[in-house]
């Protein structure tokens, strides 16, 4: 049962822990509230915090949230990546099953 149901669940479940892991990285309140270091924080709590520590200058805060964009994006279109090469494979692989 698990070798046929597990191989055609596996994408649904790869989405599933891809998006968890962004609603992670991405999060705010948690943080927030458990976190006591400053190192530790999240993207979206440590550009709330550059903004209250520079003010709101426009130029910098512009400059900070591009950084965290292109950290968060980078991340995520790399993972995608390599888990795309790996779908890849498995699709040949099963191809040439059916043959």
């Amino acid at each position: 049962m698990y070798r046929i149901i597990l191989p055609l669940a596996r994408p649904a479940l790869v989405v599933v822990g891809l998006l968890a892991g962004v609603n992670a990285w991405n999060d705010f309140l948690g943080p927030l509230i458990y976190l006591q270091n400053d190192k530790l924080y999240t993207l979206s709590l440590g550009l709330t915090f550059f903004k209250t520590m520079h003010g709101i200058q426009f130029n910098l805060l512009m400059a900070a949230s591009c950084l965290c964009r292109v950290a968060s994006d980078s991340s995520v279109s790399l993972l995608s990546a390599i888990l795309h090469r790996r779908n890849q494979s498995g699709r040949q692989i099963g191809e040439a099953h059916d043959r």
